[in-house]
């Protein structure tokens, strides 16, 4: 490292990787004993995730299966705002799924019918080499139809992999993963 502008990128990188790896560690500390708790008549629900972001949606849309299957979207919070640096970003996301909706790119209908809403924040981590980018977030289902009632106050968590996320909006993205809702802990 032989300028300042050099050495400023590293600092920059290992603060982003320094916040990256603690709200990591905090996650996990928080997810296992979630897992393990039975607060409610309800155990834990575990999906399968498949989204797109195109740049005519705007959000991230995409098929949700599992104990029920649906339409899933993600937009971003307008109360937060996201921020990153190539190797780590943050978002904040408002999600809505219409249960038994088919996947379609126009997104989940207003909430009519089945449906649970709610909101997450997470990170973006560049994994070296792959070429792909992990997403993790945590969050909290926040209204349901009568159906799903009883999943208000369920903490939500996703995890998987993303094409790179900061060529968005010349290329679409596409991911894979996981959604969890269980409940919270008392």
């Amino acid at each position: 490292m032989s300028n300042p502008a050099e050495r400023e990128e590293v600092i920059h990188v290992r603060k982003a990787l320094t916040v990256t790896v603690v709200f990591l560690t905090a996650f996990l500390f928080m997810a296992v004993p979630a897992n393990a708790a039975g607060s409610s008549d309800h155990g834990a629900l575990h999906f399968d995730l498949s989204i797109t972001l195109t740049a005519e949606q705007g959000y991230w849309w995409g098929g949700l299966t599992g104990p029920f299957s649906g339409m899933v979207t993600y937009k971003g919070d307008p109360d937060h705002t996201a921020w990153g640096s190539y190797y780590v970003g943050h978002f904040y996301e408002v999600f809505t799924i219409c249960v038994g909706e088919p996947v379609t790119p126009t997104g989940c209908p207003e909430p009519e019918g089945s449906y649970i809403t709610g909101v997450d924040q997470g990170v973006y981590l560049y994994q070296n080499g792959s070429g792909k980018w992990h997403f993790i977030a945590q969050g909290w289902v926040t209204g349901a139809s009568a159906d799903y009632a009883y999943l208000i106050g369920y903490e939500y968590r996703e995890n998987g992999w993303t094409t790179n996320p900061w060529e968005f909006p010349n290329v679409a993205l596409y991911g894979v993963g996981t959604a969890h809702m269980a409940p919270a802990q008392t």
